[in-house]
């Protein structure tokens, strides 16, 4: 299978501009997920520090096919934030992804989370979100984002502080609530190890969840949560970074014309969100941390809304 995208690698290097030869050489990542199996192929031209082209290879057409034309979408409108794709097609039994390599390393909290730098990143959101934003929201919306988060929410464990939660969110988030919010296609999993850095350039990666949820400030507080490391305990968060969160949610409001959000709805819906996205996609122990995660709020709800609100 390798030896068959070599070749299709070959034959189309020069349509989708990237370097032409035979001197290619191929790092291979298995991501496996118990709903599907992703392996990854990073292709490396003639020596080259960092790869000019990835293919995502799967059994099944749909997440590579939802990914594709995700990726076309957010490339036309931030071609500097978002790979370029080249193709998406099937061979020899599997579906193939075919995109633009990228330059950098992975963003690391405690090298990367300067105030500028996270400045920067809060812009290229909103640069994404600004361009996104959809004039009417898809069907359901009440549905996706409020009843079928919470329902797996109380499902999934036993915490009585959980299901008193939802009943109560489910109370708060009423139809007319969810129509009032602005519809604003979300990446899905906008956290530091999708975020590669070179030389000040940020690159975004992975856009097979983009815009299944479009509930505002859910890719903000994704981000902010992977920046203080998913610890379930804020006591053990970094100081220097927990202390920028409430100057970054507000550059992020005002920058697009938001009203600050009341964390104590929009942090615990998120959560739940971020809980689904990862339970219906089969990644069991994350949703298990997002479900420790969820607890945790609902135990320190005050220090949680402190560390997000204080100026």
């Amino acid at each position: 299978m390798i030896e068959y995208c070599r070749k299709v690698l070959i034959q189309n290097a020069g349509q989708w501009n990237i370097p032409t030869g035979a001197e290619w050489r191929v790092l291979v990542s298995n991501n496996y997920q118990p709903n599907y199996g992703t392996l990854a192929l990073f292709w490396f031209h003639n020596g080259a520090e960092f790869p000019q082209a990835v293919t995502k290879v799967f059994r099944s057409p749909e997440i590579p096919a939802r990914e594709f034309e995700s990726l076309k979408k957010v490339h036309a409108v931030a071609p500097s934030l978002v790979p370029r794709p080249f193709h998406v097609g099937e061979g020899r039994e599997f579906w193939m992804l075919w995109m633009e390599g990228v330059e950098g390393q992975q963003f690391r909290a405690k090298r990367d989370a300067s105030a500028a730098r996270l400045g920067s990143v809060i812009e290229a959101l909103m640069s994404i979100h600004r361009t996104a934003k959809a004039a009417t929201p898809a069907p359901e919306r009440l549905r996706r984002l409020v009843l079928d988060p919470l329902a797996a929410l109380e499902q999934f464990g036993q915490a009585e502080s959980v299901r008193t939660a939802c009943a109560r969110l489910r109370a708060q988030c009423s139809n007319d609530w969810v129509t009032s919010l602005p519809v604003i296609p979300q990446h899905g999993d906008f956290f530091i190890n999708n975020l590669f850095l070179h030389r000040e350039q940020l690159r975004v990666l992975d856009w097979e969840s983009y815009g299944i949820v479009d509930l505002p400030f859910y890719d903000l507080f994704t981000f902010l949560i992977s920046l203080l490391g998913w610890e379930a305990v804020p006591g053990k968060w970094d100081a220097k970074v927990a202390g920028q969160l409430p100057g970054l949610i507000e550059q992020y409001s005002s920058g697009l014309g938001l009203a600050r959000p009341d964390v104590s709805v929009f942090l615990p819906l998120c959560l739940a969100n971020s809980f689904h996205l990862h339970w219906i996609d089969g990644r069991r122990d994350f949703s298990t941390r997002m479900y420790q995660l969820v607890c945790d709020y609902l135990e320190h709800a005050e220090r949680w809304q402190e560390m997000f609100c204080r100026r």
